[in-house]
C-alpha cells in the first residue's frame, strides 16, 4: 500500500500522552527503515510525511510514562 500519513487513537491519562517517543518503520527486505518519528502522540494523533509504499509496518514505542495503549492505527492516503 502507498500512504502518506498515520492516525493513532491513544488512551490518554487526562490530557497528556503516555507515549513520549516513537518511530514508524517499514520493512525493506530484511531491514527496518524509519519512515517518521516523534515525541508525544495524544488521544487523536495524526501526522503526514512523503508518500511511502510498504507491505509491513511497525510502530516502536521507545519511551512511555505508563503502559502505552492504542486502540486503532489508520494509514492515511493523502497521495494526490
Amino acid at each position: 500500500a502507498t500512504f502518506s500519513g498515520i492516525h493513532v487513537e491513544e488512551e490518554c491519562c487526562g490530557h497528556s500522552s503516555r507515549v513520549n517517543k516513537w518511530e514508524l518503520q517499514k520493512l525493506d527486505g530484511a531491514t527496518w527503515t524509519t519512515v517518521c518519528a516523534g515525541t508525544r502522540m495524544g488521544a487523536h494523533f495524526e501526522t503526514s510525511f512523503a508518500p511511502v509504499t510498504a507491505r509491513t509496518l511497525r510502530i516502536l514505542i521507545l519511551d512511555a510514562s505508563e503502559g502505552p495503549t492504542s486502540s486503532e492505527v489508520w494509514l492515511l492516503d493523502k497521495v494526490k
